[in-house]
């Protein structure tokens, strides 16, 4: 059974006999929206699901796919490079059987290659970051498709779509039932 609570009041304007209310100004007591009032709140959505699926259209997620791919062959290339380059530092230093002229000639090889490595690991991480942030917002739109379709549904719904087990729920939740 519902528990009921003694409420004390402080103030000098309490009236036991008068109706107050402390909610919402403007707010009107027991009325509910009809099917036809909440039908521009499923326009809407659906209107924001039309623009949701047309940005998904296209090969644009294709696209950003393949740079993320050709992003991450141009960090493999630069790693490769990189290995290239302390390869030839490693030559570089002078030894028993190497000379000083080709030491040099290593050591330009090397920087060469430094150089090469750079320049595609950055090129390979601007793509990569700018396909994952584009692949990432694809997928936050989607959720919100996905949101609003649920809530399109609630919206649609009417009082006899409603399971007794759900109803029941609620009932428990407010505590007309045990």
């Amino acid at each position: 059974m519902s528990e009921r609570r003694n409420v004390v009041y402080i103030g000098e304007d309490y009236d036991a006999e008068a109706l107050q209310h402390y909610g919402i100004p403007g707010m009107r007591w027991g009325i509910r929206r009809s099917a036809e009032q909440l039908g521009h709140r499923v326009a809407k959505m659906e209107r924001q699901n039309a623009r949701y699926t047309a940005k998904l259209k296209g090969n644009k997620e294709a696209r950003a796919k393949s740079r993320l791919a050709k992003g991450n062959r141009l960090l493999a290339k630069a790693a490769k490079y990189e290995r290239k380059a302390m390869k030839y530092e490693k030559k570089s230093r002078p030894g028993l059987f190497r000379s000083e002229k080709k030491a040099a000639r290593n050591l330009i090889k090397a920087q060469k290659f430094r150089e090469k490595s750079e320049k595609k690991r950055v090129k390979g991480q601007m793509l990569t970051s700018k396909a994952e942030s584009f692949i990432a917002k694809q997928d936050s739109i989607r959720t919100k498709i996905e949101h609003n379709q649920r809530v399109m549904d609630c919206y649609k719904k009417t009082i006899s779509a409603i399971n007794n087990g759900t109803i029941k729920q609620g009932k428990i939740f407010m505590r007309y039932e045990v």
